[in-house]
């Protein structure tokens, strides 16, 4: 008498790596079709910004959850176009805010900066053109290079000397001097 042996093995394995195989490509699919993030703003602060300021980067998106670093690069624009190293990495300081500072090292100028975002598959950077955001602070110092451009102020060791207070000094004792010497001529 002879036992058939049921095969059910090669019916169970193939269904399992059809659904292992459909759920790695979906998986694959899905990071690859996560659109890049929306940038809202990028502020700086403070904006009267002189030599030695600490001068913190602010960026907003519309959502982050695939960004996983961010990197500011400052440059010196004019009057030459230099670069600093290393950039700068920004931290997460909430839900889709990022910020990261910097110490301008330049007397006087213009200086900029950009950054450059990097998410789960990919990077861009910010600005990536002139008209970024509506800013009117977009500078191309370079072909294809966008900046955010920040102009320094030069701040002055000495002040002006005020004349008007000494002036009017000087007259009003003039004039009782005068008056005085009037009096006495008079008396005699």
């Amino acid at each position: 008498m002879l036992i058939k042996k049921k095969r059910f093995g090669f019916f169970i394995t193939i269904p399992i790596l059809l659904l292992v195989l459909s759920i790695t490509m979906q998986s694959a699919n899905y990071t690859d079709s996560v659109p890049l993030p929306v940038v809202l703003s990028v502020t700086h602060q403070p904006v009267v910004v002189t030599s030695q300021t600490n001068l913190t980067v602010t960026i907003t998106f519309d959502y982050d959850i695939n960004v996983t670093g961010i990197q500011i690069q400052y440059c010196q624009l004019e009057p030459a176009f230099t670069c600093h190293f290393p950039k700068i990495d920004m931290i997460r300081t909430g839900n889709y805010f990022w910020t990261g500072s910097f110490i301008v090292l330049e007397e006087s100028g213009i200086i900029g900066y950009k950054l450059h975002i990097s998410l789960e598959t990919t990077e861009f950077v910010s600005p990536n053109e002139t008209d970024y955001l509506g800013y009117d602070n977009i500078v191309e110092p370079a072909a294809g290079e966008f900046y955010f451009s920040v102009e320094l102020y030069t701040t002055t060791e000495t002040a002006p000397v005020n004349f008007g207070l000494p002036c009017i000094a000087l007259t009003f004792g003039a004039i009782v001097l005068l008056r005085r010497k009037m009096r006495s001529i008079r008396k005699v």
